[in-house]
């Protein structure tokens, strides 16, 4: 098991490369998401990591993809792309982003296996742990709907509203997301037999949104102590350990304790070995540093969650709905932006002049 880069930018991203980074853990996301009738066609056992990366440089910081290749019970060769998505506000191109990375892998293997002339399917998975639930589409054609006045092809559009039909579009494919945000703790712990995957699944609903995260994950591997063995056991509490460290005001020397104190006695001494070997190695050093600049750029991400919110009810109230375009612009705005639209939706009379240039 790899171990995860001491970047505080990147602490969601470690956590999930370390544990689900692992064909066993990856298993028990799938079990917890795909559609049963899915499931019963896949030999999870043949589940094969593809060592690749198709998220974008611009993007490293806040996905973490995962790409994994599974056979069919069958015989034949499926594709499963897990793409990571761990930001706290939503990205309404969540879809154009998707369809990159779909064609990105379909071209990798057209140049792998020349010989063969069809694609394999591949199942993309988003998995998001904001503080409220995914609002957005979770299919690439609702996102390209748009009103269109004037335009008229033939059985293309409903005659109400002059919307596009998603079934006369040139593509169209759907996403699963894993949203935590819909599920209880207790949901989360009994999902599946997997302690690790449990364990991951708690801290990343929970990181930064519980005053009691770290007394949380220490009573849940108090209650998951019995399942804690095997050889993975160690490294992965290691990485939670880590991950905690970056959202709490404790040193890690606190946490390792507290943490090893909760597991069986067999695997407490390997657990502060490994703790410690990540400290002399430098892969947990300067966590203090990481705690501080995750919890401004949480402060950040949240003064940037409420200008947004403040837009959109001021330029609801002055001008009613606010359509997608206006909605895609607001959400990738900068914090300059957002003050500036929010100070010329008191006054202007009407949503262009608000977002002039």
């Amino acid at each position: 098991m790899t171990t995860p880069p001491d970047t505080p930018h990147n602490s969601h991203d470690a956590l999930v490369r370390t544990i689900f980074g692992l064909p066993q853990h990856a298993a028990s996301e799938l079990r917890a998401v795909l559609p049963a009738a899915l499931l019963a066609q896949l030999d999870l056992d043949s589940l094969t990591r593809v060592e690749a990366s198709f998220v974008d440089e611009a993007l490293r910081s806040s996905a973490a993809d995962l790409l994994y290749r599974v056979l069919l019970r069958d015989g034949r060769l499926a594709l499963v792309y897990l793409l990571i998505e761990h930001q706290s506000t939503f990205d309404p191109r969540m879809p154009l982003r998707l369809l990159g990375y779909l064609t990105r892998i379909w071209e990798r293997h057209a140049r792998e296996h020349p010989e063969d002339p069809k694609l394999p399917p591949i199942v993309p998975i988003v998995i998001h742990h904001g503080p409220r639930p995914w609002p957005g589409s979770r299919r690439f054609g609702e996102a390209l709907l748009a009103r269109l006045p004037g335009f008229d092809i033939r059985d293309s559009r409903d005659p109400a509203d002059g919307v596009i039909r998603s079934d006369v579009l040139p593509l169209d494919f759907g996403f699963i997301v894993d949203d935590l945000a819909l599920l209880q703790d207790p949901e989360l712990l009994g999902r599946g037999r997997d302690t690790i995957a449990k364990l991951t699944w708690l801290a990343l609903r929970n990181g930064r949104a519980s005053a009691r995260f770290f007394e949380l994950m220490v009573d849940a591997i108090r209650s998951l102590e019995a399942d804690l063995r095997g050889p993975e056991a160690v490294p992965a509490l290691a990485a939670l350990a880590s991950y905690v460290c970056r959202w709490i005001d404790a040193p890690i020397s606190a946490v390792e304790r507290t943490i090893a104190e909760s597991l069986p006695p067999a695997s407490r001494s390997d657990f502060m070995n490994m703790i410690d070997q990540w400290i002399e190695k430098g892969r947990l050093a300067g966590l203090q540093k990481g705690r501080v600049e995750g919890r401004t750029e949480g402060r950040t991400e949240g003064e940037l969650a409420a200008r947004r919110e403040s837009l959109l009810a001021i330029l609801e109230s002055r001008f009613g709905t606010v359509d997608a375009i206006w909605r895609e612009r607001i959400a990738t705005a900068t914090s300059g932006q957002l003050a500036s639209w929010i100070r010329r939706g008191a006054v202007t009379n009407s949503l262009d002049a608000v977002f002039a240039e």
